[in-house]
């Protein structure tokens, strides 16, 4: 996933964002709840 991020990071923004703050985790489970938990606050800006 980290992996996938970094490669993500050079073309969009909102990659390199998530990346840092995701890099330090060491398991799947907070990766994809922080993912989760930016996904919403990206829809509930995108709704406004």
């Amino acid at each position: 996933m980290k992996q996938w991020f970094s490669y993500l990071r050079q073309q969009y923004p909102q990659a390199a964002e998530l990346f840092r703050e995701i890099r330090t985790f060491n398991k799947a489970a907070p990766i994809v709840e922080h993912i989760q938990q930016y996904r919403d606050k990206m829809l509930a800006t995108l709704s406004q």
